[in-house]
């Protein structure tokens, strides 16, 4: 499980991001992981890819969200217990920051939460 720097000041990740503090930290912890993913599969690791999308399809399952269906390339999920809350994750081979921001709030989390889910 990936852990923020202990520095991570309100700056983090805007450079590369565009998009300041946790969430800019967020955004570029999953992309690491997803570059990483890529040169294994380049490099012959058979191991399974993984997209942001489903990296945030896991997170939003620890906290109730269920797979209701996927309709082409999104994949629609739904609260257990509230069946009217839903969320519709891309499972594109990224996220934009905006996108990840918006699902992380109309999940009812903070980023930092979101952050102790991945």
């Amino acid at each position: 499980m990936p852990k923020l720097p202990r520095d991570v000041s309100a700056d983090a990740g805007k450079s590369e991001v565009g998009h300041g503090g946790l969430l800019g930290a967020c955004w570029e912890i999953l992309r690491q992981e997803e570059e990483k993913d890529f040169r294994d599969r380049s490099a012959g690791e058979e191991e399974k890819s993984r997209f942001l999308g489903e990296r945030a399809v896991r997170a939003f399952g620890r906290i109730s969200f269920v797979v209701d269906h996927q309709t082409g390339s999104h994949m629609i999920l739904v609260h257990s217990q509230d069946l009217v809350r839903h969320l519709t994750v891309p499972m594109h081979h990224s996220l934009k920051p905006g996108t990840l921001r918006r699902l992380i709030k109309d999940a009812g989390l903070t980023v930092e939460e979101f952050i102790d889910l991945l």
